[in-house]
């Protein structure tokens, strides 16, 4: 965010409270943008600037939620935490064997923050992505374990649909433990 976009952003939270729908709707936009690229400064400059009774864009509660609960904890397994609002939504680490589609709205110093097709939102770990980014929806899969394994992602258009009557991943992951069990 440019110092004059940042600063019209800072302007609009001033006077949060007396916009027009329409200005209202700029103001969303701008936070929902500025977001992207700094999840917490976004959420920073709301607390410090916002006045008026504006409800708080749900991207800033889930800043909230991914700072305490997960930021710098990787490692640690931590359950989903609801996110509670005009529905119901949870925010999460990824699991394994799940595909995940739709746009990312977050990033913190050690996640993109991803908006599925639920509502959700789901916690990728920003060194753990491989893959094309691509602007708008992507899709992020992870063929196995997420602490430690990789989060594969392409552009939603792209995505690839496993076969139905295929083998399962999970028949898979048995017969290469069964396997490795055996040597």
């Amino acid at each position: 965010m440019s110092p004059t976009e940042r600063d019209y952003l800072i302007q609009l939270l001033h006077s949060a409270g007396k916009l027009s729908s329409s200005d209202l709707a700029t103001l969303h936009k701008m936070i929902e943008q500025a977001a992207r690229d700094d999840l917490y400064g976004t959420a920073r400059l709301w607390k410090e600037h916002a006045t008026g009774d504006v409800r708080m864009p749900r991207i800033l509660l889930v800043a909230e939620i991914a700072q305490t609960r997960f930021e710098g904890q990787a490692a640690r397994e931590r359950p989903p935490v609801p996110l509670f609002g005009e529905r119901d939504a949870e925010v999460a680490r990824p699991s394994p064997g799940r595909n995940y589609t739709g746009p990312m709205v977050g990033t913190t110093p050690d996640y993109l923050v991803q908006r599925v097709e639920s509502g959700d939102y789901v916690l990728h770990e920003r060194q753990r992505l491989a893959g094309n980014m691509g602007t708008g929806e992507v899709a992020v899969h992870y063929p196995f374990a997420v602490h430690g394994g990789v989060g594969l992602v392409q552009p939603a258009t792209h995505i690839v649909q496993p076969e139905i009557n295929g083998p399962s991943l999970h028949a898979h992951r048995r017969d290469h433990a069964e396997m490795e069990h055996s040597l």
